[in-house]
């Protein structure tokens, strides 16, 4: 079992403020974004799935990670523009502060 945890964000882009911050990690919330881009987002606790094989050899199923299937969607009014995992948000560079950088670009 993972423990629940944090996940520290900074939009990048002109104006963060006209941005909507969609997390989907079973049941979706919506955050505005701050106008300077800073947000901490909650990370429910988990469990990967186990594997399941046939007659031990083939793989059938599982084994995934529940950070592959949720997403994070920046979004502009309606129009989502970038949508990521948060195994992939968790690769993303960090600047000093520890805030991992998810650039915009229109």
């Amino acid at each position: 079992m993972t423990p629940p945890s944090q996940e520290r964000i900074r939009i990048v882009t002109e104006a963060p403020d006209r941005y909507v911050l969609r997390v989907d990690t079973g049941h979706a919330t919506e955050y505005q974004v701050p106008a300077d881009g800073r947000m901490t987002l909650a990370v429910p606790s988990y469990r990967p799935s186990c594997s399941v094989y046939l007659f031990n050899v083939i793989k059938v199923r599982g084994g995934e990670s529940p950070l592959r299937t949720w997403t994070i969607t920046v979004s502009l009014g309606n129009k989502p523009l970038q949508k990521l995992s948060l195994e992939r948000l968790r690769k993303l560079p960090t600047d000093l502060e520890g805030n991992r950088l998810l650039k915009i670009s229109e």
